[in-house]
């Protein structure tokens, strides 16, 4: 992540563009990742200049979680088995 936040910094910026932020979201079957990559900026700064733009991990998660539940009850629905209870979210 951090080499195309890299290249973004060198080459896809304007002048008084904020440096970029990438957002890693994994899921599986079990649990779901939230991660900020910030290409070398401190988590302070991160912190006071994005707070109010960018969802927390935790609600980025808790979207992933719902998300991916809907759809396992709509690829259940449509194959005629039975959905699975919806899982508990991590802490």
């Amino acid at each position: 992540m951090n080499f195309y936040l890299n290249w973004w910094k060198a080459h896809g910026m304007e002048k008084n563009d904020y440096p970029p932020v990438g957002i890693i979201l994994c899921s599986d079957r079990e649990h779901v990742e939230v991660e900020f990559a910030t290409a070398g900026l401190s988590n302070p700064l991160f912190v006071s200049r994005y707070l109010v733009a960018l969802p927390s991990a935790e609600r980025l998660r808790a979207f992933l979680e719902a998300d991916r539940n809907r759809i396992e009850s709509l690829i259940h629905r449509t194959a005629g088995s039975k959905p699975r209870a919806p899982r508990k979210q991590r802490r």
